[in-house]
């Protein structure tokens, strides 16, 4: 080998080397799914879906008609109308033949619809982990072992991940666990019961959501006057019912609630910290709160200070410093200061 050939080798060597530690940075990145046209610019309602990086270079080309979030290493995609499995590489992993995959892998298991109506979950080879017999599945956060409530005919009991039953079907509603409480229906009413499956929290409620940040939202009153307010842990109400309808639970330290058809924010003691005339709002994460003011979407702080002005006809919440938004029919990715990272800029 002469000394031109010999560097030419090296070059290939090094290029190719280069180019699977690109590929490896990629593959350990974070890959955020987005609709596009054909010429990578705003997606319409109805283009494809593929996947940028976090710097807005497109990593999986657009040729989805779905697709959602990775976890786990790999995202659920729809293509010719039925939901698989990709990896970061793009690489159909499980093929494309369910019904519904409504989440992601969590903890090594996805819940998929297998055929209208009936649920199970499968493993990362596509392999079933659970029997597909259940009307609705939805994994529990907080808990370990992981746990699905689930629903069999009119009664809900729960599972844990490996099918196996933990509590016998006997409520007449059911919610996922959180910070170790889950809301249940007994008759009409809710209460909350503990991993063990003892009722901790009388039923005494026309409806409950989950804990968050050590409280819950609860709702009581009578016909034509149901209220919420919030509980804590031992069930005693610290903020008497007075909010309508879509208000949320605590995040942030601060909950959103909704009051004559306007979002305002209070605080654990029932303070309204913000008080503003939204039309619709999210609730906090990463410092910020989407908003809806004048038909448009921009993002607040916790003094209420607007620091995104309102311009997009949709927002959602932040996540690892992005968050996804819409402009009319186009969607894209803003960071923490506002700026478009895919899309216009």
């Amino acid at each position: 080998m002469n000394i031109r050939s010999g560097f030419r080798a090296s070059l290939f060597i090094a290029f190719t080397f280069l180019w699977m530690i690109l590929a490896e940075v990629h593959a350990q990145g974070i890959l955020l799914p987005v609709q596009v046209n054909e010429k990578y610019g705003f997606g319409q309602v109805n283009d494809k879906y593929g996947f940028i990086d976090t710097a807005g270079q497109m990593i999986i080309n657009p040729k989805f008609e779905e697709a959602l979030n990775f976890s786990e290493g790999m995202a659920a995609v729809k293509l010719n109308g039925k939901w698989g499995y990709i990896d970061q590489a793009g690489k159909i992993i499980i093929e494309p033949a369910y019904n519904s995959a409504p989440g992601n892998f969590m903890d090594g298991i996805a819940v998929v619809m297998v055929r209208d109506g009936v649920w199970g979950c499968i493993d990362k080879a596509g392999k079933k982990a659970i029997d597909p017999k259940y009307s609705e599945l939805s994994f529990s956060e907080g808990v370990s072992p992981a746990q699905v409530v689930t629903k069999v005919g009119q009664k809900w009991g729960y599972i844990d991940k490996t099918g196996k039953e933990v509590l016998a079907p006997q409520f007449n509603g059911a919610r996922s666990f959180s910070e170790g409480f889950a809301a249940v229906k007994k008759d009409s009413l809710w209460g909350y019961i503990d991993k063990t499956g003892k009722m901790i929290i009388q039923p005494r409620f026309l409806n409950a959501g989950n804990f968050s940040e050590g409280m819950a939202l609860v709702q009581s009153g009578r016909e034509n006057n149901m209220k919420w307010g919030y509980i804590d842990s031992r069930g005693v109400l610290v903020i008497a019912p007075q909010f309508d309808w879509g208000s949320k639970a605590f995040s942030e330290g601060l909950a959103l609630v909704k009051m004559d058809d306007n979002s305002s924010f209070i605080d654990k003691t029932g303070k309204i910290i913000i008080r503003q005339q939204f039309e619709d709002a999210c609730s906090f994460a990463e410092g910020k709160a989407a908003v809806k003011i004048n038909s448009k979407w921009g993002y607040i702080d916790q003094r209420g200070n607007f620091v995104i002005k309102p311009k997009f006809t949709e927002a959602a919440n932040f996540t690892k410093g992005l968050a996804k938004v819409r402009m009319d029919q186009q969607m894209s990715y803003i960071n923490s200061s506002g700026k478009m990272i895919f899309g216009q800029k």
